[in-house]
């Protein structure tokens, strides 16, 4: 990819901490000797990334919050990394909210964020968030009741984003777990786990159901991928050829 290039420019000069010292008389008396120091509050700046950023188009930002103590810098930046790669930064400048950013070309996965100034603040402890970055996914199920026997044909559709064409394409290879219900009523039911499936070469799952006595409604969860988000579908209903009790 090439050195990523930070949009953030760099400040000139540097942070310098001044610290004054005066000369203290030793009186050697009892309420001199047990005074102590009221300014030992621990000093801390807390970055707060997005937990997740779903890539679905070539560029897209999103906006980190900091919150510092009282008495830490007002001016720090993060800089976000995959390994060695820098990603992106959350530059404050006396202010709580960044802009950052992500290009669909940037390594995807664990983005880990590290403050990179100021450096010379080791009073200070700063924290070192993470952002889950990855493309987006999407499954549409349909239904299709053959009445003479009975059985639903059910095809899931699973789609992902793709970089190079900034499009929506067949996820091959997905692999995704059923959920189902029986649905003699109406509500949502707890779901039991059924079957898992890998998609074809079209990004479908394809299977047949045919419910005995209860109408059946399925759904599929697609799991993550180390670059793609996993995604659920809509409900799909499988009727049965004679349904027991009343709707």
């Amino acid at each position: 990819m090439g050195t990523r290039v930070l949009k953030r420019p760099r400040r000139g000069g540097t942070f310098v901490l001044v610290v004054a010292a005066g000369l203290a008389a030793v009186l050697g008396t009892a309420g001199l000797s047990n005074a102590t120091s009221t300014d030992d509050t621990a000093l801390s700046c807390t970055l707060t990334p997005p937990a997740r950023v779903v890539v679905d188009k070539p560029f897209l930002q999103f906006n980190p919050t900091r919150s510092c103590t009282a008495g830490a810098p007002s001016n720090v930046t993060w800089v976000a990394s995959v390994g060695t790669t820098l990603t992106t930064d959350a530059w404050f400048l006396q202010r709580s909210t960044a802009l950052s950013d992500v290009y669909s070309n940037d390594p995807m996965g664990t983005w880990t964020w590290k403050v990179t100034d100021p450096v010379d603040r080791p009073d200070v402890v700063f924290n070192q968030p993470t952002t889950d970055v990855r493309f987006k996914s999407a499954v549409t199920g349909t239904g299709v009741w053959d009445a003479a026997t009975g059985t639903t044909t059910i095809t899931f559709h699973v789609t992902r984003y793709d970089a190079a064409t900034n499009k929506m394409i067949p996820w091959a290879g997905a692999v995704g777990t059923t959920w189902f219900h029986e649905s003699p009523f109406r509500g949502d039911p707890p779901f039991t786990q059924g079957a898992t499936y890998t998609t074809n070469s079209n990004g479908d799952v394809v299977f047949k159901s045919t419910p005995a006595r209860f109408d059946l409604v399925f759904r599929i969860e697609m799991a993550d991928a180390p670059v793609t988000f996993g995604s659920t579908s809509n409900l799909v209903l499988a009727r049965a050829a004679k349904v027991v009790g009343t709707r």
